[in-house]
């Protein structure tokens, strides 16, 4: 064959391997408006058709897309080599990888602001080759910034593959990364046996541990998100991290899935995930932790421990169906301080409306439209209306005609990077997908947003009750200048099912960039003359929305130029109000961080329904002491908003008018999972001590609160309610000296009787077989009349001594408090401390096996309903507490998105990571689940749900025949949490450090009343009678939680084998990631494996079938011989979804345990390579198509119904058949 044909036959496969992803074709690219001579600056590179890159696996491809990677503006060096010039926003890099294999010799070394993509239709394989040097195929953390100053950054839809070097220590990914980072749908293929790292954080630590681990975590604070893991020796180790929220970890043939042994795992929860065939679910060391929940875990028949500690089991094969604790807990309705619990069960009550069909929290990847093709896409640039994208021509007209038109025909809006100012609002109506190039910003500019007393919103999604689709991702939110009646986002529209409005990857931002004056005005002014913005992000009553990496960020330096002349170049914002929250009807926050604004971080205020996982914030570095302005100054309050107005404090007291960092109020059934809260700065003035008095403000009116994983720093109170401050010193842990950890704060107080949330852990009273054997050790108790029913009345507020106007309105709430309700509740009155021997019996007849009763449910006896599949028009949680006990008719928003929502299927769900903080953390870890992720774990697992050991009706619930009328105020027999026996108190917490004095501190502020109907005066419905196992543990009840399915959404799959052959598309995912408004997908399992000997694949599918259980038609075998010698075979086994279009995924586990050591004759006889076995899922295209207008998805069919092309399919099958014509030229 000649040279010139074999080159020929090399460009002849990158044009058939090119993308038909309409987001590699769309034209024009986007620009970087504030480079001198933008125009010499390329946003977007393709690899192959821009550098030369290889898809063919043939040639190193290292260079090429290491090129595209650093390419630079003319004259001015690489993006690496020249931070004055380029900073951080001035730099923005889309680097598209299409289909194919790269074999790289050298890492890949990413930059800030960069957005490494594959095609998500097949994702592309980047291969270490053996000419490899060892390190990371991606190193994510631009070397000359700090880990804490490298933001936005993306890796999209790769396939990394480290089988060809078993011999040499090569990993994933170095993601030593910090916010707005992501992670998404990313599979990592790792040799057995090689010591290779998944996906590492070298940031804090000295990265070294023994064997091999999936994903090893060293940062400060992360949300990890729907990952599978299988065959590691170590699936995920937490090396360091102050507060860690793990939701959908799936692991799979490994001796340990969760490793916190090694003392700097801090507060840790794990929630709705999975273990199959796996030793210890979680490995701990006495006193190496100091909090740790676990909530819905389920483990199949081949798992060990649930939990170890130090080496020794604490917990047999257990399922955790509600919630387990370990240590500091209180529920604040009744309690003043928090105490030590070690290894508590306690309901987990989730509200339906926050879960998919399989019980679990809702998660909706973010959407790539992968299905669409170009004539669905309106490029804002594509001439059709005037669009400067030059952060100072205004853009709005043009802008509004071009999101109505997308809207009018369904059209993804498109934004190249670039900077749009708008001098109007502008309004996103039902229908609207938005997607950003990287990071394109939309800016607001003008006197429209100058008002503080007319506040308005930059972007309005939605107007007051509109309902269908609108989502956003990669877009920036900001101002131009100091705006102070800017709110940057509002949100107003709900969804026909979660996902349907979302943000993912989407951040207002204030400051500190390039394309607005604040950069430089606020550097010199002061904060009181920078009220750059009136509010980041407004969750609205009518609103129901799903969120997930947002870093609502007011600048607290300059991501440009950190220094000028060596001394930092500060931002000194005031932003008023960062993220408000009054939503009820179903709001889903994944990795959220809302930072350095004036009088609160977060506030939830007659909200309800919600869910979060790791929300995270700093105060503003100017407040403290001797700055310029006190709190709420200089602001004004705005009744409107519900503003604080730090009446709790002296008028003189800087470091208690400093910012809250969470505010609730009015607000029932929010379940908060990992909180971190640091205080680093008193005006400017770094401290290690305790700089700020409060963190956390509970304030009147709240019911079912649930927070847990709380984690502060330099915060003298980390709680304040009604009955006490809850001090760090008591609370001792986590980030240094001034750290404080509780694993849960709860307030059990019932909702008012207009409550008409179901929620979904709690069953009926038909579940008591395993309670009459307690019946004779409890005792009827009665709560005494004076549980924390009374709100104290507020005093009137004073302002800030530099604000010349005083606003002194309160709303002075005072609260009837009507007598606790006394029916008889039954409750366990032994375990009296929270680790004592197994002589402090537990009353729990099921845990026989073990005397300290961590679980009243471990027989898994009676198989409790779940009344979110039940009982299906009581899905909606009424506004509790925006609503008094009689009048206010509060009318819940929830109630329009009854139960469907609670079923909405989560087949494409997950997406990305977390935030962090900046200013010593990094953020964003591993994930999210994309486009296609692989849904490893599947969704049947029918493990009979835990029961309490003395049932009864539960407030708040219905039997699973229930009408949804039943009053929540029904008295309910519950019994407090038993103590575990075996798990030693952690060695930092302490009770004999003294608390500080802080006089001013204990009541709660007054809030200024909303215009809204909001009662000022309630009556509180008395609490549901509870009594204590001891004087020391909370008083929480226990119920039972419905058994929950395994998940079908993923966000990352890390899989250590021996390569089948050199095609990974076994392990690529598979499934949709746009809304769950589109078909649910089937999935199909397939299990590979070697053989040594020939077999009739018949008569293996009917052994199979037999070995299953299941029909034989699921079961097909398919052996090709592998070798020419005849030795060596390949089996294939493809297990369909039954009738119903269903398939459990632990029938694959089943098979690859049994096929790799055989217990019957059948597969003994095969001659199975154990090694090579391998398990992947597969989605099967639904046979309908979507017809809603408010489905994220278009079908994947041959002709686009609004244009008539070829869809990608069709360009998927021709691509194939030139590539067929490509081979025949060599």
């Amino acid at each position: 064959m000649s040279v010139t044909r074999f080159f020929l036959g090399l460009i002849c496969v990158q044009l058939a391997l090119s993308s038909g992803y309409w987001f590699a074709q769309t034209l024009p690219r986007g620009a970087a408006p504030f480079l001198p001579g933008p125009a010499n600056y390329s946003v977007y590179r393709d690899v192959v058709r821009d550098f030369g890159a290889d898809p063919t696996g043939t040639f190193n491809s290292a260079p090429a897309i290491r090129a595209a990677i650093a390419a630079g503006a003319q004259g001015h060096g690489d993006r690496g080599s020249n931070d004055t010039y380029y900073g951080t926003t001035g730099q923005p890099a889309v680097v598209f990888i299409p289909s194919g294999t790269y074999l790289l010799n050298d890492p890949l070394q990413l930059f800030v602001n960069t957005l490494l993509i594959g095609d998500p239709n097949n994702p592309p394989v980047l291969k270490s080759s053996w000419g490899w040097s060892g390190g990371y195929i991606i190193y994510a953390k631009a070397p000359s910034w700090d880990a804490t100053l490298n933001f936005q950054v993306a890796v999209k839809n790769l396939v990394l593959d480290t089988t060809l070097m078993p011999n040499t220590m090569v990993s994933g990914i170095d993601w030593s990364v910090s916010q707005a980072c992501q992670l998404s749908n990313i599979v990592v293929n790792m040799p057995l046996g090689s010591g290779h790292w998944g996906i590492y954080m070298t940031q804090g630590g000295s990265g070294i541990m023994m064997g091999h681990a999936g994903l090893v975590m060293n940062n400060q604070q992360y949300e990890v998100k729907n990952v599978n893991f299988y065959n590691q020796d170590i699936a995920l180790y937490v090396q360091s991290c102050y507060t860690c929220t793990f939701i959908g970890m799936n692991f799979y043939n490994t001796p340990v899935g969760l490793d916190i042994t090694s003392g700097g795992a801090n507060s840790v929860i794990l929630l709705d995930s999975t273990a199959h065939n796996v030793t210890t679910v979680v490995s701990a060391n006495n006193g190496a932790t100091a909090s740790l929940v676990i909530e819905n875990l389920l483990n199949d028949a081949l798992v060990t421990n649930t939990i170890s500690v130090s080496g020794y089991s604490v917990m047999g094969n257990q399922n955790i169906t509600s919630t387990w604790i370990y240590g500091q807990a209180l529920d604040v309705s009744s309690q003043n301080s928090a105490s030590q619990l070690g290894g508590v069960t306690v309901a987990s009550n989730r509200p339906s409306v926050l879960l998919n069909k399989d019980g679990r929290f809702v998660t909706v990847a973010a959407p790539s439209y992968k299905d669409y093709n170009l004539s669905r896409v309106l490029n804002v640039r594509n001439g059709t209306y005037k669009v400067a994208a030059d952060g100072v021509t205004d853009d709005s007209a043009s802008l509004q005609a071009l999101i109505y038109n997308a809207s009018a025909n369904g059209q993804i809006l498109f934004f190249p990077h670039g900077v749009y100012a708008v001098a109007k609002t502008l309004y996103f109506p039902p229908n609207s997908r938005v997607v950003g190039e990287v990071y394109p910003v939309i800016s607001a500019i003008g006197s429209y947003f100058a008002n503080e007393s007319n506040p308005r919103p930059l972007v309005q999604i939605g107007r007051l009750g509109d309902k269908g689709v609108a989502q956003f991702t990669d877009m920036v939110f900001a101002t131009s200048s100091i705006l102070p009646g800017a709110k940057l986002v509002e949100i107003n529209m709900a969804g026909n099912q979660p996902g349907d409005v979302g943000l993912w990857n989407s951040h207002p931002r204030l400051g500190g960039a390039r394309g607005s004056t604040i950069q430089e005005q606020c550097a010199t002014l002061n904060a009181d003359q920078c009220k750059a913005a009136f509010m980041l992000l407004h969750l609205t009553s009518s609103s129901s929305a799903y969120i997930e990496n947002l870093w609502a960020w007011t600048a607290d330096h300059d991501l440009d130029k950190p220094y000028v002349n060596n001394v930092v170049h500060r931002q000194n914002i005031a932003t008023g109000r960062g993220v408000l929250i009054e939503a009820t009807a179903g709001t889903w926050l994944h990795g959220v961080a809302s930072e350095h604004n004036t009088l609160y971080q977060f506030q939830y205020n007659g909200a309800a329904n919600v869910f979060a996982a790791l929300q995270q914030s700093e105060t503003p570095y100017w407040q403290g002491n001797g700055s310029v302005a006190y709190a709420p100054a200089p602001w004004s309050l705005n009744s409107a908003f519900s503003d604080p107005d730090f009446s709790n404090c002296n008028a003189a007291n800087a470091e208690c008018r400093m910012a809250w960092y969470l505010i609730i109020q009015k607000s029932s059934h929010l379940n908060l999972y990992g909180s971190g809260f640091w205080t680093f700065f008193n005006n400017y003035q770094y401290s290690e001590g305790y700089t700020q008095t409060n963190a956390i403000l509970l304030g009147n009116g709240n019911s079912d609160l649930k927070l847990y994983g709380i984690a502060t720093r330099g915060n003298v109170n980390m709680v304040v309610t009604s009955r006490a401050a809850i001090t760090s010193s008591d609370n001792k842990g986590g980030w240094g000296a001034s750290g404080g950890i509780l694993s849960a704060v709860l307030d059990t107080t019932p909702p008012p009787t207009s409550s008409t949330s179901s929620t979904s852990s709690t069953t009926s009273s038909t579940t008591s077989s395993t309670t009459s054997s307690t019946t004779s050790s409890t005792t009827s108790s009665t709560t005494s009349s004076t549980t924390s029913s009374t709100t104290s009345s507020t005093t009137s507020s004073t302002t800030s001594p530099s604000t010349s106007s005083t606003s002194s309105t309160t709303s002075s709430t005072t609260s009837s408090t009507t007598s606790p309700s006394t029916s008889s509740t039954s409750s366990t009155t032994s375990a009296t401390t929270s680790s004592t021997t197994s002589s402090s019996s537990s009353t729990d007849d099921a845990t026989s096996s073990t005397s300290s009763a961590t679980d009243d449910a471990t027989s898994s006896t009676s198989s409790a309903s779940d009344d979110a599949t039940s009982s299906s028009s009581t899905s909606s949680a009424s506004d509790d507490a925006t609503s008094s006990s009689s009048t206010s008719s509060a009318s819940d928003d929830a109630t329009n998105s009854t139960s469907s929502t609670s079923s909405a299927s989560d087949d494409a769900t997950s997406s990305t990571s977390s935030t962090s903080d900046d200013a010593g953390s990094t953020s964003s870890t591993s994930s999210t689940s994309d486009d296609a992720t692989s849904s490893s774990s599947s969704s049947t697992s029918s493990t009979s749900a835990e029961t309490s050991s003395t049932t009864s009706s539960t407030s708040s619930t219905t039997s699973s025949t229930t009408s949804s009328t039943t009053s929540s105020t029904t008295s309910s027999s519950t019994v407090a949490p038993t103590t575990s026996s075996t798990v030693a108190p952690p060695a930092t917490t302490s009770s004999t450090v003294a608390k500080p004095t802080t006089s001013s501190t204990v009541a709660p502020p007054a809030t200024t009343s909303s215009t809204v109907a909001k009662p000022t005066t309630s009556s509180t419905v008395s609490p549901t009678t509870v009594v204590k196992t001891t004087t020391t543990a909370p008083v929480i009840p226990v119920t039972t939680s419905s058994t929950v399915a395994k998940p079908t959404d993923t966000s990352v799959t890390l899989i250590t084998k021996l390569p089948l052959t050199t095609s990974t598309t076994a392990a690529l995912p598979t499934n949709d990631d746009t809304s769950t408004s589109s078909p649910a997908e089937k999935i199909e399992l397939t299990i590979t494996f070697k053989l040594g000997s020939a077999a009739d694949g018949d008569k293996l599918a009917a052994s199979i079938a037999a070995f299953l259980k299941v029909s034989e038609s699921r079961i097909t075998v398919t052996i090709e011989k592998t070798s020419k010698r005849g030795d060596a075979y390949t089996a294939t086994v493809t297990i369909a979804p039954d009738a119903n279009g269903s398939n459990d995924q632990t029938l694959a586990t089943n098979l690859s345990t049994e096929l790799q050591n055989p217990t019957s004759q059948t597969f003994a006889s095969l001659d199975v390579d154990a090694t090579s076995v391998q398990v992947a899922v597969v989605a099967v295209a639904p046979s309908t198509s979507s017809s809603s207008s408010s489905s994220s998805t278009n079908p994947a069919s041959s002709t686009d119904p609004l244009s008539g092309q070829t869809s990608t399919a069709t360009t998927t099958a021709m691509s194939l058949v030139l590539l067929v014509f490509c081979f025949l030229l060599f």
